[in-house]
């Protein structure tokens, strides 16, 4: 993966390009892998890659070195001595698992599905090192058409009424519990995915309107349909509504939804002296709750 890496890399000719290639590339990346990558980026005589001027060698170089690096510190608010050793396979086109042990038994499966960057507000390997591979295995479904998941999950299907539920056969078994968890645009089909794939719970954070405009350019029913057949499945299921206490679109949203699903408890994410917007997550990490967070939504303590 780390060679992989760096031929990425090597192919941007812009800072900007720069910081959307290593956003794609964490996106794939395990916390072991994460580390790794930084060392080998660290080593005295390591340089950029790609092909740029010879001036702009070093301004890409200690670019590259600093985004990986803010990945890295933020993988170290989890408190934790080394890296969480997690293994990345391939279910099926487009959907990995990442996976702390071969035996699903006793284990929790978490079924995630990222907003349109394809994480789940941070980097993936952030999200894993906050994670117990001893307890989990985290499977990643993102939109590859960051089309909002309005032309459904490709190659699943071009709706999400075909998707997912052709995504539950992929899915391992022999798990104890499994739950969705879906952040941005990826709330709504975490709410709708979790009667398929037989969760009992449920994490959505600032989850998208069920009105968004754009999905009358998608096929297939709208989410308000969508979510107004999938409420019923939801009964009996632990659901969780989180939102930025600075992000207005996402607390309508949250009531919204919950006047589709009464039982589900809205979590509002705030703290004293900071904007809490749509990005509801990122705020956690500096502050060492995001661990606990986690565990306490998705039921894993």
């Amino acid at each position: 993966m780390i060679d992989e890496f760096f031929g990425h890399i090597a192919r941007v000719t812009t800072i900007n390009m720069l910081n959307l290639a290593i956003i794609d590339a964490l996106n794939l990346m395990t916390p072991t892998e994460v580390i790794a990558m930084t060392t080998a980026m660290h080593q005295e005589d390591w340089r950029f890659p790609g092909k740029v001027p010879a001036e702009r060698v070093q301004e890409f170089t200690d670019g590259a070195r600093s985004i990986v690096a803010q990945t890295v510190r933020a993988m170290y608010s989890a408190g934790k001595p080394g890296p969480e050793r997690f293994t990345r396979f391939m279910l099926t086109k487009g959907i990995r698992i990442f996976a702390g042990a071969i035996e699903p038994t006793g284990r929790v499966l978490i079924v995630a599905f990222p907003g349109n960057g394809g994480r789940l507000m941070m980097p993936l390997p952030i999200i894993l090192q906050h994670l117990s591979p001893r307890q989990v295995d985290v499977v990643m479904v993102p939109d590859w058409k960051k089309a909002n998941y309005r032309f459904g999950i490709p190659p699943l299907g071009d709706t999400l009424e075909e998707a997912l539920p052709r995504l539950s056969k992929h899915l391992p078994s022999g798990y104890d519990r499994v739950v969705t968890f879906g952040t941005s645009s990826g709330g709504i089909p975490s709410l709708l995915a979790a009667p398929l794939v037989g969760a009992d719970t449920v994490l959505a954070v600032g989850a998208g309107s069920l009105d968004d405009v754009r999905w009358s350019k998608g096929s297939g029913q709208s989410k308000r349909q969508l979510m107004e057949a999938a409420a019923p499945g939801l009964v009996g299921r632990r659901v969780t509504l989180a939102y930025g206490a600075q992000s207005p679109e996402d607390e309508v949203s949250a009531d919204v939804l919950t006047g589709l699903v009464p039982h589900a408890e809205k979590v509002r994410v705030a703290f004293d002296g900071v904007e809490v917007k749509h990005v509801a997550l990122l705020p956690l990490v500096p502050r060492e709750m995001l661990g606990s967070f986690l565990e306490r939504y998705l039921g894993l303590n």
